[in-house]
């Protein structure tokens, strides 16, 4: 877990296989120019009351299991005040969007 500023130009956050615990806030993110990488063997779901908090899990996560939360704050994408929500409908690529589930993991 911990803070990360991607700084100015075009910066790329992976999320890795194995990158599945703890949570990161994103001072940043600006969507015209960043990206989000996540590995193709995890989903991605947008919280339900949040849309500021994305979680990366693997398949079929359960209450035992590591989750990792994205938390954007309100500077994120030029201070919009725009959420995940956004970034998925309007940014994503298409490789990211199919690794979106709509239920959330069952430890949540």
């Amino acid at each position: 877990s911990g803070t990360i500023s991607l700084g100015g130009g075009r910066d790329k956050l992976v999320i890795d296989q194995d990158d599945t615990l703890g949570r990161t806030t994103l001072f940043d993110f600006d969507f015209n120019d960043d990206e989000l990488v996540v590995h193709p063997d995890l989903n991605v779901a947008i919280d339900v009351n949040n849309n500021s908090l994305l979680y990366v899990f693997k398949p079929g996560a359960g209450q035992e299991d590591d989750i990792k939360t994205l938390h954007l704050t309100q500077s994120s994408s030029d201070g919009g005040g725009m959420g995940w929500h956004d970034y998925f409908d309007n940014y994503a690529d298409w490789i990211l969007k199919n690794l979106l589930v709509t239920r959330q993991p069952m430890s949540l």
